[in-house]
């Protein structure tokens, strides 16, 4: 004797925000939409030119999947890949001049970030918005995107 269940569901959301850690993508993309608004900010700025990006490894993800122009230059291969190019100092400096500061202490100091962003040739990178009334902002920022939890900036 066979069996066949069918389970049919309407258009109806079940958990419709009952909980503040459960919400919905904003985007048929299903990507979180502060790495959207990165992508979409920098393709339209750079005319989807190959970029390098400084994000947050949170939101670095949602970009690898989004578009293929944009490099990140934090990523979850970062280590292996300085490593396996005999470059651990470099990956030491990433971390302890720009990836920490700007998104673990967040706080930097204006003059070795636009340095860092430079020596790595970064032409992108979005900070959290309230880290950044804390601290000052090299001049070779431009502003491109703000949004409620990021800016963006083009390094100059």
């Amino acid at each position: 004797m066979s069996t066949n269940w069918r389970l049919s569901v309407n258009g109806t959301i079940i958990f419709r925000n009952q909980w503040d850690y459960f919400t919905l993508p904003e985007n048929k993309y299903k990507l979180d939409e502060n790495t959207v608004q990165i992508v979409n900010a920098i393709n339209a700025h750079s005319d989807n030119e190959e970029v390098l990006l400084l994000v947050p490894m949170d939101w670095s993800y949602g970009v690898r999947e989004y578009c293929g122009n944009i490099q990140l230059i934090n990523n979850r291969y970062v280590d292996s890949t300085f490593v396996a190019a005999g470059l651990e100092d470099d990956l030491q400096k990433l971390y302890d001049e720009l990836i920490n500061p700007l998104y673990t202490e967040k706080i930097w100091n204006a003059s070795q970030l636009d340095t860092s962003l430079k020596y790595f040739h970064i032409d992108y990178v979005a900070l959290y918005t309230e880290s950044i009334n804390q601290n000052a902002l090299p001049d070779s920022f431009t502003e491109i995107k703000a949004a409620e939890d990021f800016v963006l900036y083009h390094i100059d």
